[in-house]
């Protein structure tokens, strides 16, 4: 009796203490942009597999604001504005932002700045100078 109250105690506990897996891409939507979630999250995802092939990265985060712009005078537009972090294994950063009236435009724009961005970091990481100890 008290072996199957000690069971499902700690049966309990790890359920209520289990972590989650962290998500390797999270793509954070609010607004009118909604609509493009999905098409987004697909394309963030062939991005990071490319990235995760190429380099050692954990995570890739994208953010979609949309804003209205304009005066009294003229008419106003939407815009959307796209910021992309990626996480690497040894916890360095790299960002980009894009903007564009199209949501999926902004996002061609910001994987194109982070593949050169990415290009920069292998030239570096490859060019950088060992450390040799005797």
């Amino acid at each position: 009796m008290v072996r199957r109250i000690i069971e499902k105690l700690r049966e309990a506990v790890e359920k209520h203490f289990r972590l989650k897996e962290p998500e390797d891409v999270v793509v954070q939507i609010s607004g009118p942009a909604m609509v493009f979630k999905e098409s987004i999250a697909e394309e963030a995802e062939r991005a990071f597999d490319k990235y995760e092939r190429e380099l050692e990265v954990e995570n890739f985060t994208i953010r979609v604001k949309s804003s209205m712009t304009g005066s009294k005078n003229n008419p106003q537009k939407q815009l959307f504005e796209l910021h992309g972090t990626l996480l690497f294994a040894d916890k360095k950063t790299l960002h980009a932002t894009a903007t564009s009236k199209d949501p999926l435009t902004a996002l061609k724009q910001l994987l194109g700045k982070i593949d050169a961005e990415t290009k920069k970091f292998k030239s570096k990481e490859k060019n950088r100078p060992r450390r040799h100890f005797y």
